[in-house]
């Protein structure tokens, strides 16, 4: 037994001195924290609208019931609903205010003279390319005169055909 108690005893003094150095840690966390100053601010019940506003402010972001908050998807969702409506919008106001413009093509016009008027007037938008449509069906010389009627920018095939028909 003789043997067992010095174990005994030094066992007993590690248990103590264990526990002292655990108080010792939690005591040091505890000074760590930062003190909130319980005094300067009144009690929750006691504060008006304002006052709780400016304390709520120091840890949280403060919105208003009335406010409404989206999130990012919906943010989206609502500026694509937006940007169709302008486009559709600003199609309409394009359709409207798209007008017909007549030329008149007299007997013995040229394929260039015929593409310079249509460039000019709008019609068109590349001579060049026009003249070479024309020349690539072998169309020059089949011009028909009267008034024609487009609505610009067209397809310089149904240009063509409209001409030439």
């Amino acid at each position: 037994m003789r043997n067992n108690k010095s174990l005994l005893h030094g066992l007993g003094a590690g248990l103590i001195s264990g526990a002292v150095l655990l108080q010792l840690m939690d005591a040091a966390a505890d000074a760590r924290q930062t003190p909130i100053d319980v005094g300067s601010t009144p009690p929750v019940a006691e504060m008006d609208k304002e006052q709780l506003r400016e304390a709520a402010s120091q840890y949280y972001q403060v919105i208003e019931k009335d406010v409404t908050i989206y999130t990012q998807a919906q943010l989206d969702e609502q500026l694509q609903q937006l940007a169709q409506q302008q486009a559709a919008s600003s199609q309409a106001v394009a359709s409207q205010t798209v007008k017909e413009i007549h030329v008149y093509i007299s007997n013995g016009m040229t394929a260039s003279q015929v593409g310079e008027l249509l460039t000019r007037s709008g019609i068109i938008a590349d001579r060049t390319a026009f003249e070479e449509a024309m020349a690539k069906r072998q169309l020059n010389y089949k011009i028909v005169a009267g008034v024609y009627a487009f609505q610009p920018p067209a397809e310089l095939s149904q240009v063509i055909a409209a001409i030439t028909s």
